[in-house]
């Protein structure tokens, strides 16, 4: 395996002496490259550094764009727990909007109540635009986080317009069957004042990104378990989409050479190795020379490996037909 992968990154040439290969062989060094390829990914997932910018950044521009938050998470040194206060005398419930998550049909409402258990939503004055949406809401707490997830009701229970006739919950609230408690102290969590994203929000984006990593790190072995398996897939899916859209290009404008679908798609999985790791290096050198590079060697590659493939064929079948031409001279001659 190693003369094979050689020669695929460094010789060309010698890519077609390995595309007549048992099937299974081939299906291992897709499986080789599909491991490089997705390496970058599995090692982010389990040593994570900072807070993805698709999470962080709406996070921060709702926060510094909406309403202050005058809440911050800090010590009690009485109990040596962490826990959330009001910043100022006046402690009214607050919320957030961040917003659609990616790629997710789900809302993000982040709330704020220096209650041990709050559940009365009444209190927020949701916007009626948010009525029906699919929403997970993370609230803040006395003592830790609460998680839900639910269709968000904000109905009118009158034909007025008076805020106290609506009503405002998730629709499955009542069961709690989706409502999950992780304590302050169970999650590591750091402090955090939310008043800095309007006041420094240098200050709030470090807060909060030590805030996702204390968390991230809590349930690590959940997103291992979980993370691992979709990162397979997904790069499976990926590196073989590439594959075989590839191999048909080359299908349609090399069809004059009579080289089998099968066959190309062989050629093309073995042409890959510059592709998988000059992308492995533009990461970790953060260079996109490098990746177009890896992209540009991959054509080369199978263009050489065809031409070498195609020429090695039309000399089998010229030595086939001259075998064939002798073996008939001789039986002619026996006769």
């Amino acid at each position: 395996m190693y003369r094979k992968f050689k020669d695929c990154l460094l010789k060309p040439s010698r890519i077609g002496q390995y595309v007549d290969d048992k099937t299974s062989k081939t299906i291992l060094y897709f499986l080789l490259i599909l491991l490089i390829y997705i390496l970058p990914q599995l090692v982010n997932l389990i040593n994570l550094k900072t807070m993805p910018s698709s999470l962080s950044d709406p996070i921060i521009t709702s926060f510094s764009e909406n309403e202050q938050i005058n809440y911050k998470l800090e010590k009690n040194f009485e109990t040596d727990s962490n826990e959330l206060v009001s910043t100022n005398d006046n402690s009214k419930p607050q919320y957030v909007v961040v917003g659609t998550l990616t790629n997710v049909n789900l809302d993000l409402i982040i709330l704020f109540n220096e209650e041990e258990n709050p559940t009365d939503l009444t209190s927020y004055d949701f916007d009626r635009s948010l009525n029906n949406h699919n929403v997970l809401m993370i609230t803040f707490a006395k003592k830790g986080l609460y998680l839900e997830l639910g269709v968000l009701k904000v109905e009118n229970n009158s034909n007025n317009n008076s805020n106290n006739d609506i009503q405002q919950q998730l629709a499955n609230q009542e069961n709690n069957a989706s409502r999950r408690f992780y304590a302050y102290d169970d999650l590591k969590i750091s402090e955090i004042d939310f008043a800095n994203a309007h006041k420094n929000k240098t200050i709030f984006a470090r807060e909060l990104n030590n805030f996702y990593l204390s968390i991230y790190k809590k349930f690590l072995p959940i997103i291992i378990a979980v993370g691992i398996p979709m990162v397979i897939i997904s790069g499976a899916i990926s590196l073989l989409i590439e594959v075989l859209f590839l191999a048909l290009i080359i299908k349609f404008l090399y069809g004059r050479f009579g080289i089998k679908y099968k066959t190309l798609c062989k050629i093309c999985i073995l042409a890959y190795t510059p592709r998988v790791v000059f992308n492995l290096l533009s990461i970790i050198w953060s260079s996109i020379i490098m990746y177009l590079l890896g992209q540009l060697l991959t054509i080369i590659y199978i263009i050489i490996a065809l031409r070498y493939y195609v020429i090695k064929n039309i000399g089998l079948k010229i030595t086939e037909a001259i075998k064939n031409n002798m073996d008939e001279r001789s039986d002619d001659d026996e006769l």
